[in-house]
């Protein structure tokens, strides 16, 4: 067995699996060394809402020339394609009734609600705030490869996919906007904690063709996940500016790359025919059963179930890059 997320020979490595790496080995060795995903997933988790509202935001959130779609439209659209991919499934599985009587369909429709009133909101929050007004969008989502020259390895290269890059008219500076969906809204500090920006600083720090067009971190673009009833309190939605000092980033890098050189060590041990129990080992915890694909048979690796054929069963080999489309033909080396 090889590690799948691979291509064309260079291991391609985002923040996300970085990090999963880091919470989870056995998570990681599973969803990104396998590649593994569960079959017939239904797009009704928070995450395939929040996925709905970047397809919104990424049609409005774009430079001149490009055509402008209003996320009002936008999440239309989404909720229809994920419309269509349900009711696909179950009449696949056999349900002979109504496809809206069937509980997902319910479920769906109950998200899709609350996402419209999300995104009629902050529309009207943009325009009474004036938000936008100070930014110039110069590329919606953005895809950044490169090397880290420190490994000493040409076939391994972090990459990451930006939802917008826009510059401010303030200095000039270019920032990333993140569109983000929360239940609550996140503080600074914990965005701040967050290695997805330094990541994103770095990636931007080694492709940047020249000293002067230089990036000063991110932009959060937060909208809350509520209908704004009448019992619900503000804000809904917020905007928070992240940057770090060279300290702050030098202090990063070096920690991402002591963390992938332990990821080559387990990718190597796992090529060479290793026990995922000796180095793709669990690290339990209170998110698992929402945040793991495998929380329900993560205990079957350890008490001799016969897992492998559940895996057969109920997932399937998939490309855990393919929210990040074609590997950037341009990598640079970042030296």
């Amino acid at each position: 067995m090889t590690n799948v997320a691979r291509v064309n020979g260079l291991w391609y490595l985002p923040n996300s699996s970085v990090q999963t790496f880091k919470e989870c080995r056995r998570r990681w060795w599973l969803q990104w060394y396998r590649g593994l995903r569960p079959r017939g997933e239904m797009p009704l988790a928070k995450r395939d809402s929040g996925t709905r509202i970047h397809k919104a935001m990424q049609g409005w959130y774009v430079p001149p020339g490009y055509v402008r779609v209003d996320p009002r439209e936008g999440i239309e659209l989404a909720i229809m394609e994920d419309t269509q991919i349900l009711h696909d499934h179950l009449v696949a599985s056999g349900w002979d009734q109504p496809l809206s009587e069937h509980p997902d369909s319910a479920t769906l429709t109950k998200a899709a609600d609350t996402e419209r009133i999300m995104v009629a909101g902050y529309m009207q929050w943009i325009a009474e705030s004036g938000e936008d007004a100070h930014l110039e969008v110069i590329a919606p989502e953005v895809q950044l490869t490169a090397h880290l020259p420190e490994l000493e390895r040409d076939d391994i290269v972090i990459t990451g996919k930006l939802d917008v890059r826009v510059r401010r008219d303030s200095d000039g500076a270019r920032l990333v906007v993140d569109h983000k969906t929360r239940d609550v809204m996140p503080t600074l500090t914990e965005l701040q904690r967050d290695e997805q920006t330094p990541h994103y600083e770095l990636l931007e720090e080694l492709t940047s063709d020249t000293e002067d067009d230089w990036c000063d971190g991110a932009m959060y673009n937060v909208l809350r996940r509520t209908k704004r009833t009448a019992r619900a309190t503000p804000p809904f939605y917020a905007r928070f500016s992240v940057t770090h000092n060279r300290h702050t980033k030098r202090a990063f890098r070096r920690r991402l790359l002591a963390t992938i050189r332990d990821m080559i060590s387990v990718e190597t041990a796992l090529d060479d025919g290793a026990d995922h129990l000796d180095v793709a080992y669990p690290t339990p915890g209170k998110d698992c059963a929402w945040k793991c694909p495998f929380a329900r048979i993560c205990t079957m690796f350890d008490d001799g179930s016969h897992v492998e054929r559940l895996l057969t069963d109920r997932f399937l080999v998939d490309d855990p890059l393919h929210y990040y489309g074609e590997p950037s033909p341009r990598v640079k080396t970042g030296e």
